[in-house]
């Protein structure tokens, strides 16, 4: 009798034990940091941290809110592979009903470069390579994937089809200043250019210091500036520009214009027009809106959020202005070539600048001949070219380019590269 009371204290006692352990509540995930924080396609990430637990079916992870594959796992580790154009993001770890939010992940994407068009100087509208620019400062994409180009020496608009067929889209060469419709209107030495939303395409015309507009219905009309006249406020043609060489649309609609003595205008929708940033003269300062300086910056490109973002390309530097103005460096340290770190990463006068969704921020390094990225996570690495002078297609780690100046992003996320007088595109895979 007394063996079966023991047996059954014993059984009871193990019952007890595991009814204990199933009701006590496993520990949440959390995440305490990746590594690598960058990587390209099929790099395997280790999230470190707690409470994973051992089974892959109870887990899942999005990185800038895509699925993951995960490779492995224990209850401290999950190791994770990266897909293909994952972009850069925030780590996400979901276990049961919780979700744990990490550090960002940079993507390095692999640049694909082809010709679309243009092979050599001249003026010949023609498809593909057998047309011909001459020295345009700068293109940009419209919602159908049509290529505006503004080809500088030609005084012209060009546009590239989708099919790379390349026609003169407005101005008719002579390089004077005059309104009027596409096929009768004149720029002089036309440089930056964007599209808006609802397809208007502004124009700098640098040498007559005009911002110019191309409406839907192919009017061309001067909305702000009045003539070489120097660099004031103003409202529409009573202001006044330097040389404007660059301009951006913000997510308000007002067109930011880069001012080649060193300032950063804006121009609203209403047609006033004021300084944001800058000086005048040149210098490397930075700090709030009109106290700082830029040394011949060369273009300009604009975030989903609003912060303009400036190739100051003598200061071998990139800047940001912030909504409110103020100005920051947010890479660059020396004339040189040299990835890495953002504060110890060098250029060569990078000419043009853009920055995606993601905000990574392209650079065209034109005297390293290289497009180069700064990520999220602020580090710099090469995109695209070997950093010798040339034309070759190919990827990342084989292309050559001649001289990029300008750079953009279409609507498809690819890049649009002005190179000398050859007009390229970088495909991100």
């Amino acid at each position: 009798m007394k063996k079966v009371l023991l047996f059954l204290v014993i059984i009871f006692g193990l019952v007890q034990f595991r009814c204990s352990e199933e009701d006590s509540p496993t520990e949440p995930p959390s995440i305490e940091g990746i590594s690598p924080q960058f990587g390209k396609v099929n790099t395997n990430v280790a999230i470190n941290g707690k409470g994973f637990g051992t089974e892959v079916s109870e887990i899942s992870v999005t990185l800038n809110g895509k699925d993951v594959t995960v490779v492995s796992l224990n209850d401290q580790q999950v190791v994770v592979r990266v897909p293909s154009k994952a972009g850069s993001g925030p780590v996400v770890v979901t276990k049961g009903s919780t979700s744990v939010t990490g550090p960002v992940f940079a993507y390095q994407y692999n640049g694909i470069v082809n010709t679309i068009a243009g092979s050599d100087h001249g003026y010949v509208d023609d498809t593909g390579v057998d047309a011909k620019f001459e020295r345009p400062l700068a293109a940009t994409a419209d919602a159908s994937g049509n290529i505006y180009v503004a080809d500088t020496y030609n005084n012209r608009i060009r546009k590239i089809d989708a099919s790379r067929e390349v026609t003169t889209f407005a101005g008719v060469g002579d390089g004077t200043h005059k309104d009027g419709t596409l096929t009768t209107a004149q720029f002089s030495y036309p440089g930056g250019i964007a599209v808006a939303n609802d397809g208007t395409i502004y124009v700098c015309d640098r040498l007559y210091s005009y911002i110019r507009k191309i409406s839907i219905s192919g009017d061309v009309t001067s909305i702000a500036g009045d003539g070489f006249t120097g660099s004031h406020d103003g409202k529409g043609i009573g202001a006044g520009f330097a040389t404007p060489t660059s301009l951006a649309i913000d997510p308000q609609g007002n067109i930011i214009v880069l001012d080649d003595v060193g300032l950063i205008r804006k121009v609203t929708p209403a047609g006033d027009v004021t300084t944001i940033a800058g000086g005048g003269g040149t210098g490397s300062t930075d700090g709030p809106g009109v106290t700082a300086k830029f040394n011949f910056p060369s273009t300009i490109a604009i975030d989903k959020d609003g912060n303009v973002f400036v190739a100051d390309q003598v200061n071998q530097r990139i800047r940001r202005i912030t909504p409110d103005g103020m100005v920051s460096t947010v890479a660059g340290s020396a004339q040189g070539n040299k990835t890495g770190a953002v504060t110890e990463a060098m250029f060569n006068f990078p000419g043009g600048v853009a920055v995606d969704a993601d905000n990574n921020i392209y650079v065209a390094d034109t005297r390293n001949y290289q497009i180069k990225v700064i990520t999220a996570v602020n580090t710099v690495y090469t995109l695209a070219g070997i950093g010798t002078e040339g034309a070759i297609d190919g990827d990342g780690e084989t292309s050559k380019f001649l001289y990029p100046y300008s750079i953009s992003i279409d609507k498809s996320g690819d890049l649009i590269v002005v190179d000398a007088s050859i007009i390229r595109r970088i495909v991100l895979q």
